[in-house]
């Protein structure tokens, strides 16, 4: 559907004027949704092709699916992926018949880059003094990235520099007096947010067309292709033959070979100790078998599979009687998931004695998602797919997995599995306490737990911050609107204005 130049300047100013409605002096909430809502609804009357996308209506589920967690749990993870899915949902909006999600995340960065110049050239372009207003605009550019190079710059200084900090503060303060004067009815803030949010509506309404995304993805296909030449890095085309192919083979079944057998003897040790004989008696360093040796061994994982697709990204997979490197580099990514096991298994008991943590719960999903990316490297080998391929399907496969995170509530999670499994003297009150307020009643029913002497606290500072917290909580909640409201944190203040509480 075209909308006429003055509707879309309409929508731009009214779609600001929404966001800062729903959103001033407000936490996020029913507004998120609703104004989540409002932005679909414009994508998808303002480009048709949209209806005909898959990964725009899976971005689009993902963003209502978010919208509603957000609601239910008012958790970061729902926050965050919701962010997530509204910037992927741009880019398929920007490009209906891109592939991968990857790509349409830089379509979105692109066509935020250019949002200046998508209002400028759609609203001007008919105008007698386009071109004027063009070179124009060319000339701001100049203009502004030394301004931001200057600000990148001063922020360096401020930051490394006390003396320059304590004379720009000073600075700073004597200007923000005069401008207070000036403008002490017009808060700098709404305005700033209410920018924003036209800029985002802006981001729906003129999308660029020119950022190449989809033309780079047609190029791309899921199957390799054998090749005669292969570019050099001397941008000179080199013959490739066979006997260059036999003498790569023979380096990667070597390669291949020697690690298999030294990854089956980590394997072995780690089956035997850590999946079956492990025992921590409380002096063991624990934090140091866990912490260091799992990002040693996700490094390991990532090594493997970075070499295994250097040997198999081209005509390696069609040479004759390969059958071998084919097999051993099966067993490599069969012994790859095992060792991605022992790591999960080495961070439950880490999880088992000292609680769940947010680090903690992210490995576990990030092994995963190597587990995903393990099965489709199987399949990229033994079927010759291609990088583009594996990108393709893994990052959905991310995306998947992270719009399951965002459906739990994981601060309730934590706390729950931390107060019940957790033993008294491993108890961190300081970590409890920093996690989002609608932990608070289970905290409050449980203060025995963590007046044992033990944790981060003492028992008297932990009752002082705890009351504390819940009073701020109290006075916070309440001068709320019905736009801020979500579940999670309705449900906290009921249990603490009660009639049973009180």
């Amino acid at each position: 559907m075209k909308l006429q130049h003055i509707t879309k300047i309409a929508l731009l100013i009214g779609g600001g004027l929404l966001f800062n409605f729903l959103f001033w002096d407000e936490i996020l909430g029913v507004n998120l949704l609703l104004f989540s809502v409002f932005l679909v609804a414009l994508g998808f009357i303002t480009q048709r092709d949209l209806i005909l996308s898959k990964g725009g209506w899976i971005a689009t589920a993902g963003l209502m699916l978010t919208g509603v967690m957000v609601i239910l749990h008012h958790s970061l993870a729902a926050r965050i992926v919701h962010i997530i899915s509204l910037i992927v949902f741009i880019g398929f909006l920007c490009e209906p018949t891109l592939k991968a999600i990857y790509h349409a995340i830089v379509a979105a960065i692109a066509n935020a880059l250019s949002l200046p110049g998508s209002i400028l050239r759609e609203l001007f372009q008919n105008h007698e003094n386009y071109g004027k207003l063009r070179k124009r605009w060319r000339w701001a550019k100049l203009i502004i990235i030394p301004i931001l190079a200057f600000w990148i710059f001063y922020a360096i200084f401020y930051a490394s520099n006390p003396v320059f900090s304590e004379y720009s503060d000073s600075f700073w303060n004597s200007i923000g007096e005069v401008l207070a004067d000036i403008f002490k009815d017009i808060s700098i803030l709404w305005i700033l947010q209410l920018i924003f949010g036209i800029a985002l509506v802006g981001l729906i309404l003129f999308r660029s067309t020119r950022s190449g995304v989809t033309d780079y993805e047609k190029g791309l296909n899921d199957d390799i292709k054998r090749q005669k030449k292969h570019r050099t890095l001397l941008l000179s085309f080199r013959k490739i033959t066979l006997v260059s192919l036999k003498n790569e083979y023979k380096s990667a079944l070597v390669l291949v070979g020697s690690i298999n057998a030294l990854l089956l003897l980590v394997n072995a040790i780690d089956i035997y100790w850590i999946w079956f004989n492990f025992e921590y008696d409380g002096t063991a360093n624990l934090s140091q078998l866990v912490h260091e040796g799992t990002y040693l061994l996700i490094l390991s994982i990532l090594l493997s599979m970075g070499i295994l697709l250097y040997f198999f990204r081209r005509n390696l997979n069609f040479l004759p009687n390969n059958v071998w490197l084919r097999r051993l580099a099966n067993v490599w990514i069969i012994q790859n998931t095992v060792l991605v096991i022992s790591v999960i298994i080495r961070n439950y008991h880490y999880m088992y004695h000292f609680g769940l943590a947010y680090k903690r719960i992210g490995v576990v999903f990030f092994l995963t998602a190597v587990i995903i990316g393990l099965i489709t490297l199987f399949f990229k080998i033994n079927k010759a797919k291609t990088t583009f391929y594996l990108l393709r399907v893994n990052s959905w496969g991310v995306y998947c997995l992270l719009l399951i995170l965002s459906s739990v509530n994981w601060d309730i999670v934590i706390v729950k599995h931390n107060i019940q499994y957790t033993h008294e003297k491993n108890l961190d009150a300081k970590f409890l306490l920093y996690l989002s307020e609608k932990t608070l009643p289970i905290i409050d029913q449980n203060r025995e737990k963590f007046n044992s002497g033990h944790g981060s606290y003492a028992p008297q500072i932990f009752e002082r911050i705890l009351d504390r917290k819940i009073q701020h909580f109290i006075e916070d909640a309440e001068k709320r609107s019905w736009k801020s409201w979500n579940y999670a944190d309705a449900k906290a203040l009921d249990y603490f204005t009660s009639s049973n509480k009180q």
